[in-house]
């Protein structure tokens, strides 16, 4: 069920902060701020259940991840598998060319 809004009276409430000892000015930006946030649609803003849910999905993908140290660790093996596998081919092509050398 929809709730009604009452008006809001900015001239009894600057009159009102007025006597409260604020001038004219600072009882008019008073007065507006407060309109102009109560007529700010908050509809888009996310509830506290859906950015702890946020977090916990933060959270689960954080332990899943690999640390710095982990990937250095991972690409200094690929490194040294690649260099492995290039000696070996090209010792491998060495051998090729020095049999066709030995062949001729």
């Amino acid at each position: 069920m929809r709730q009604q809004m009452r008006a809001f009276d900015t001239y009894t409430h600057i009159n009102e902060l007025k006597k409260a000892g604020f001038n004219e000015e600072q009882a008019a930006v008073i007065i507006k701020s407060l309109v102009e946030s109560r007529d700010t649609d908050i509809s888009h803003l996310s509830t506290k259940e859906q950015v702890n849910a946020l977090e916990h999905r933060i959270s689960n993908i954080e332990k899943t991840m690999a640390t710095k140290e982990q990937l250095d660790s991972s690409i200094a093996k690929l490194e040294t598998t690649l260099l492995k596998w290039m000696v070996g081919t090209m010792m491998a092509f060495a051998s090729i060319i020095i049999a066709a050398i030995k062949f001729l």
